[in-house]
């Protein structure tokens, strides 16, 4: 049962750190520069071009979410399944980079989206458009930052998960002899 479960969840977890740290490469290089780039503000002006940016920011969020519960969930069922404590360094760091994914989910997300709108509002002064202007690029600068540490520690979990001698290193064929 150990040989079929064991590199079952190890397949699970490199699978989901690989996606895990895809996405967030993906999003820090292609899309962000992407939106930004002078072709496509040519084709979708800016407001409008940030806007979209942001319908596809908010599915991004959730992924990586997603991801890094699935990873603690992976990591706990490994250790739980080879009798060793289920705390440990390495699950620690991925509940921080939970708290960091859901601060981006329920806090920083909503409020960039609330100073891109107020930065564009129609009908809005001159002085609260740069008021909502200068407090949207605070905080996409603290986004990005934010995603530099998701960006090392995704990259960090899949080395982790991806290394074989470490995911066995307690269970060898040896202990099982009289």
């Amino acid at each position: 049962m150990i040989r079929t479960v064991l590199p079952f969840l190890r397949i699970i977890g490199i699978a989901n750190a690989a996606l895990w740290f895809g996405a967030t490469l993906l999003f820090l290089i292609c899309i962000r520069s992407g939106f930004q780039s002078p072709e496509m503000v040519a084709l979708i002006p800016e407001p409008f071009a940030a806007a979209a940016m942001h319908i596809l920011l908010k599915h991004y969020i959730d992924l990586i979410l997603l991801c890094a519960l699935v990873s603690v969930l992976q990591l706990c069922a490994i250790q739980w399944y080879q009798g060793r404590p289920v705390f440990h360094l390495r699950i620690g760091i991925l509940i921080f980079l939970i708290i960091l994914s859901a601060l981006l989910k329920w806090n920083i997300y909503p409020m960039m989206q609330k100073h891109h709108l107020k930065a564009h509002q129609a009908g809005a002064s001159n002085e609260d458009q740069r008021q909502g202007s200068k407090a949207y690029r605070t905080w996409k600068t603290g986004f990005y930052f934010l995603h530099l540490i998701l960006l090392g520690g995704s990259f960090s979990h899949l080395l982790h998960v991806s290394n074989g001698a470490n995911a066995y290193r307690q269970l060898r064929t040896q202990q099982f002899r009289g």
